[in-house]
C-alpha cells in the first residue's frame, strides 16, 4: 500500500511523462494511473471522517481528500 503523498507523487510523476512524450492518449494515461490509485489504502482516521449527507453520498469536507 501507498500513503497519500506517494500516491500523488507517482500520478503527478505520471502525468509529467506523458505530458513530455506528448504521443500517448488520455486512455493511456488513465491506464497508468489506475493501478497507482488502486494501491492507496486510506488511513483509519480518514475513512472514519467520510460523512454521507441525507442522500447517501460521501461529504468530503473535513477529510483533508479532494482539497477539503
Amino acid at each position: 500500500m501507498m500513503t497519500e503523498d506517494e500516491v500523488y507523487s507517482a500520478i503527478e510523476n505520471t502525468i509529467i511523462k506523458w505530458v513530455i512524450d506528448g504521443t500517448k492518449t488520455a486512455g493511456f494515461l488513465t491506464r497508468e494511473i489506475m493501478p497507482i490509485v488502486k494501491k492507496y489504502k486510506p488511513t483509519p482516521y480518514q475513512e472514519h471522517r467520510k460523512l454521507k449527507d441525507e442522500w447517501g453520498n460521501t461529504d468530503w469536507r473535513d477529510t483533508g481528500e479532494m482539497g477539503g
